[in-house]
């Protein structure tokens, strides 16, 4: 019969085939070649569920071999199940097919048309929860990385989130103040500021009169007068004065003179971005700790934050971007015309005028046809644009 059923299916008479197979099944109920053939022939009529469930049967009985695994993973690819498609071809080691499947699966989004004029990077909050600015002429969104909208108003421009607490600098004509979760005001200086960051450590970075500083909760000056400061990080902020830059203590107390000539910072007021610092000393940006300690010997023309723990940063020589780990390593060399650092196993890289997304092979995952591309989120999101604006892409690999 288990020959029979085998002459049958490749002549695709399938019901049949599968009549037999019940039969053989119920003699030799562990017998892989008609488990798998069952499968198969589910597959073929477009009875996924079953192939799926006859896939399964098959792996606890023989967990080393990879057909059933690649079956099943067949089985979801028809579904546009991508997220238990990838889910399992992870589990499948050293098999190109398998391979292959994984980064097709890698390559499918959809698109969610918010039509935003700007976008902001990814920040993490103290809770890990990861957020980002958008806008729309005058009015500005702090959105999710799934996409929710926390809140939304007349503002100009939105902050991070404060530490510890649900309090967010924004500005509504040229007034900065701190909103809180919903977007209502909470508190609001009784003088004007060119810029306000986030409460960390009690402390939040302003800018007045062409000079930096920071002030308490009560908008009292706690330590003034800088030419370049940025936000609070563990306790320590690095500074600028008399053109020297310094890592001071939250009441102001030099612990440490820099070396470096510049700093970069993420857009928010951060001078470290998970770990990391980029400043640049005789024309060439390097890498540091949070306590401004080089963390290794390269340097590059320009580098970009890291946007996970970790993750491979964007770096320039000469007019290409190529990608260098924490530790100095180049692993992917220059050959893009601008790059997004690695977050989620992807990193937006710019060719022939237009963006798209490589893995960390250096390959292309989504083809280059964006106007813009912003790096992944954590769920699995980024801000692409096209003509229209920025929407918001969501990789089919991850739960819906």
């Amino acid at each position: 019969m288990a020959a029979k059923s085998e002459v049958l299916f490749q002549r695709q008479i399938y019901d049949e085939a599968l009549d037999l197979c019940r039969k053989c099944s119920r003699i030799h109920p562990k017998d892989l070649d008609i488990i798998k053939r069952t499968a198969a022939i589910y597959y073929q009529t477009e009875k996924y569920d079953r192939a799926i469930k006859e896939c399964d049967h098959m792996a606890r009985l023989a967990p080393e071999r990879q057909d059933a695994g690649l079956l099943k993973a067949m089985c979801y690819e028809k579904k546009e199940d991508w997220y238990h498609a990838a889910q399992v071809l992870k589990k499948i080691k050293d098999s190109p097919r398998a391979a292959a499947m994984l980064r097709k699966a890698r390559g499918k989004y959809t698109l969610d048309y918010k039509m935003m004029d700007w976008v902001s990077p990814w920040f993490r909050d103290e809770r890990r929860e990861y957020y980002s600015v958008a806008g729309k002429a005058s009015k500005s969104a702090m959105i999710s990385a799934n996409g929710k909208v926390q809140f939304q108003g007349d503002f100009t421009k939105l902050g991070q989130r404060s530490t510890g607490k649900s309090l967010y600098p924004a500005n509504t004509g040229n007034l900065w103040c701190f909103v809180d979760g919903a977007g209502k005001r909470r508190l609001v200086p009784g003088e004007k500021y060119e810029f306000l960051g986030p409460q960390n450590g009690n402390l939040a970075l302003v800018k007045q009169g062409g000079f930096f500083g920071y002030v308490d909760s009560h908008f009292n000056k706690a330590n003034f007068g800088y030419e370049e400061a940025y936000n609070y990080c563990n306790g320590r902020a690095l500074v600028q004065k008399h053109g020297l830059y310094l890592m001071v203590e939250e009441h102001g107390k030099v612990v440490k003179q820099c070396s470096f000539h510049s700093i970069r910072s993420d857009g928010y007021g951060n001078a470290v971005r998970y770990g990391v610092m980029i400043a640049e000393k005789d024309g060439k940006q390097q890498l540091y700790n949070s306590n401004a300690t080089l963390l290794n010997d390269f340097s590059a023309d320009e580098l970009r934050f890291p946007e996970e723990t970790h993750g491979l940063m964007a770096f320039r020589q000469g007019d290409r971007w190529g990608y260098v780990s924490r530790y100095g390593q180049v692993i992917i060399a220059p050959a893009f015309e601008d790059a997004r650092s690695f977050s989620q196993g992807y990193a937006a890289v710019k060719l022939n005028g237009k963006w798209g997304y490589i893995g960390t092979d250096g390959k292309l995952l989504i083809p280059c046809s964006f106007d813009d591309a912003q790096a992944v989120s954590p769920k699995g999101t980024s801000w692409v644009k096209n003509g229209a604006g920025y929407q918001l892409l969501k990789l089919s690999i991850y739960p819906k």
